[in-house]
């Protein structure tokens, strides 16, 4: 949470307060400086002062230092000088006063340590606020000697070192803002002896260790928030969700771990916001949360969490954004649709709905459309969403956003409607869509956000077409044009390639059957001079990549993961780990250690040996620094036809997978193509492929972008969903066919 700065709210309390004083000594009067230089005037300054404010509210702006002087004015009870450009120190002669109530600094360009007097002091000080400078130094060890301090706020300084172990002897405070400072340690235990606290903001600090359960004894607690410290470990104490006062609880981007507290007792009737993202909790979503009737923002993304998105969420009518993106959650056992929508449909404030990136394994029900027309955002990306696209989708009349690539969407856009359905043309405020890699068909609607939208929304469904999109096949020609040039350079493109498809497709037919047959043969290529290896151990592995540490991952397929690693000699090694719940992946192993350890190829990656035991599968590779194309040595099909993608793609766009820009960017080529379409075909296609003379017609562009997006298709990621040799062949042809249509 963005914090606010709710020390104003005090301030004002103690102006109502000098107004009393005021009324009660009218013989004092109010100073207020106003002088038209705006620099505070030392000798303005007389013992009898009650009030300085100083502020761009005055339309007086004050630079300068802060004259230690006004230390001597013995009456004075409130100092505010924010929202101005002063320098220099914090004299601490200010401590002195000791009828100081409030001291606001605020937004200015102040620096230096924040100090108290060494000597002790008598203060009455309710309010410090020093936020918005350039203060330094830690937070004063004898801050104590503030005893009737209630608001404390030093954010967005350069304030370091640790919170005081003794924090607690404030015994009064009831707000303390230190966030955006280096400040480092650990959280004292002693904060849960501030009973009378009400907000601890602590944001973008660099505090680590766990979080203490004592802050479960902060009763009156409104704001708790410790997002983004990076390196706050261990379990969120259940004392925490049985504090009834909280209104905030934030947490995102730090390393805790364990699960959410699920005991039905938890009480939270107050509970705004809950922002748990980033971590690495685990187990399920509490069913208590949709008691909190209050709760307006649902943050639990990236995460481990697992089970289903609870069905009871309708009961949050106050939420405006549900982020339960990149988990494990799944769908009800036995159950086709994603109920949990159902329920949804009651949140009438719902405006973000981002819930992709989980395993969620079930169709879209029609009641999808029924959520609320507050809608903007969803995201259902990555989520193994099958069936069709529910016609209703289009009710949702306020939504921006809707992105449900990556699915295993099926059937034809639906024509009564096609917002994809054809009546998402109507969504006035939906500024994009993207429903790329699924197996959609039939025609793109043109009107509304479908006007100006691109390939790169539409990109691996195979069955789409519309006359607006150049990159995409029209739906029906009509009016062919008149042909170029361009023609004889087509005809000579693609009958090569249709005749060396067929070649290709033969010649590794012929190789795979005698290496069947002929069994083991002499490396070819002998790449990395590494000695024999033996099968290496799961415990070396392990050792080798840091016990699978996250820093070592370089990429994840749905058969394994790859891991950087070191092997005993210094040897740098790539290592493919199986999933072994993947049945067929672990069936397949032994066929593939016989084939990966003999095959070598300039364009392979060498495999140097495996580890086979009950706890693992893996496969130890040359590491490549510049990027991991081939096939890990696996002779298939499916691994010519990618071989024949990337080839394709290669002469179309005259790039290499090795070209400096592609591997700056940590790219292959594939992910260059779809990342650099903009609009045009142009973007990526060579510009030597059309002689300056040429006119490039809207059925060029639309012949060249097919077979962009067939080369696309040859090099899916999983083997299983790349087209076949046959396929690519019938593709060519249509192709061929469609440019010599006159």
């Amino acid at each position: 949470m963005k914090q606010e700065t709710l020390e104003d709210v005090h301030t004002g309390d103690m102006v109502a307060f000098i107004e009393e004083i005021k009324e009660v000594t009218p013989e004092h009067a109010v100073f207020k400086s106003m002088y038209a230089d705006g620099d505070l005037h030392e000798e303005s300054i007389e013992g009898h002062v009650l009030e300085i404010e100083v502020s761009s509210q005055s339309s007086v702006i004050s630079s300068g230092n802060i004259p230690k002087e006004v230390g001597n004015l013995s009456q004075l009870a409130f100092l505010s000088l924010i929202d101005n450009q002063l320098t220099g120190s914090i004299p601490t002669s200010l401590f002195n006063i000791s009828s100081l109530l409030v001291l606001s600094l605020r937004n200015n360009i102040l620096s230096g340590p924040l100090l108290l007097n060494e000597g002790n002091i008598v203060s009455n000080l309710n309010l410090l606020s020093i936020s918005y400078n350039q203060i330094s130094g830690c937070i004063p060890s004898n801050i104590c000697q503030l005893t009737e301090l209630k608001v404390l706020s030093i954010s967005f300084n350069n304030i370091a070192g640790d919170i005081p172990r003794n924090i607690g002897c404030l015994s009064k405070l009831e707000k303390f803002y230190m966030g955006d400072n280096p400040i480092k340690g650990t959280i004292p235990t002693s904060l849960g002896n501030i009973s009378t606290l009400h907000d601890l903001y602590c944001q973008n600090n660099r505090i680590v260790g766990g979080i203490p359960p004592e802050l479960g004894k902060l009763s009156n607690l409104r704001q708790l928030t410790f997002d983004n410290n990076s390196n706050l470990i261990g379990q969120i104490p259940e004392a925490i969700f049985n504090i009834s006062s909280l209104e905030v609880i934030g947490f995102t981007l730090n390393n805790l771990s364990g699960r959410i507290p699920t005991t039905t007792g938890l009480h939270l009737p107050n509970l705004k916001v809950l922002e748990l993202g980033v971590n690495q909790l685990e187990g399920e979503i509490p069913l208590f949360i949709a008691n909190a009737s209050k709760l307006q923002k649902l943050e639990l993304n990236n995460n481990f969490l697992t089970g289903t998105i609870p069905n009871n969420l309708g009961n949050l009518r106050e939420l405006q954004a549900l982020l339960l993106h990149t988990n494990q959650l799944t769908n009800e056992p036995r159950e086709r649709e994603l109920l949990f929508f159902n329920s949804l449909a009651d949140c009438k404030m719902l405006r973000y709905l981002q819930v992709g990136k989980n395993p969620l394994n079930g169709i879209l029900p029609n009641s999808i459309g029924n959520l609320s027309s507050t809608i903007e955002n969803i995201y259902i990306g990555y989520a193994h969403i099958n069936g069709l696209i529910p016609t209703n989708v289009g009710n949702m009349s306020g939504l921006t956003v809707i992105d449900i690539q990556g699915n295993n969407l099926t059937g034809s856009i639906p024509s009564e409607i096609g917002t994809i359905p054809k009546s998402l043309e109507k969504l006035s405020y939906l500024k994009s869509i993207n429903v790329s890699f699924n197996d959609l068909e039939g025609e793109i609607p043109s009107g509304g956000v479908f006007a100006n939208s691109t390939l790169q929304s539409f990109l691996g469904n195979k069955g789409l077409c519309g006359m607006h999109i150049l990159e995409i096949p029209a739906c029906a020609i009509t009016n062919p044009g008149k042909q170029s040039k361009l023609r004889e350079v087509l005809l000579k493109f693609v009958t090569p390639v249709v005749i060396a498809s067929f070649l290709i497709f033969l010649l590794v037919s012929i190789w795979i059957m005698k290496r069947q047959k002929k069994g083991k043969s002499k490396e070819v290529e002998k790449v990395l001079e590494i000695g024999t290896h033996q099968l290496v151990s799961y415990h070396e592995i392990q050792r080798a990549t840091n016990n699978f540490d996250e820093s070592n991952l370089i990429g994840e397929g749905s058969s394994g993961s790859v891991y950087k690693g070191t092997l005993f000699g210094g040897t740098a090694v790539a290592i493919k780990v199986l999933h072994l719940d993947n049945e067929q992946v672990c069936k397949r192993f032994d066929t593939k250690c016989k084939v990966t350890r003999n095959v070598r190829h300039r364009n392979l990656v060498p495999v140097i040996t495996t580890c086979s035991s009950d706890y693992i599968r893996a496969f130890v590779l040359q590491f490549m620094p510049n990027g991991k194309y081939g096939s890990e040595g696996i002779v298939s099909t499916s691994g010519d036809v990618y071989s024949y993608g990337i080839m394709l793609m290669e002469v179309l766009t005259k790039r290499r997978p090795t070209d400096e820009e592609i591997g700056n960017e940590n790219l292959d080529l594939r992910k260059w193509i779809i990342q650099s379409f903009s609009g045009s075909m142009m973007d990526v296609v060579d510009v030597n492929l059309f002689s300056e003379e040429e006119e490039i017609t809207s059925k060029s562009e639309m012949c060249i972008a097919s077979m962009i997006e067939l080369g696309l298709d040859c090099t899916k990621e999983t083997p299983e969903s790349r087209v076949t040799m046959k396929e690519v062949v019938k593709r060519l042809n249509k192709i061929n066919n469609t440019f010599l249509e006159t």
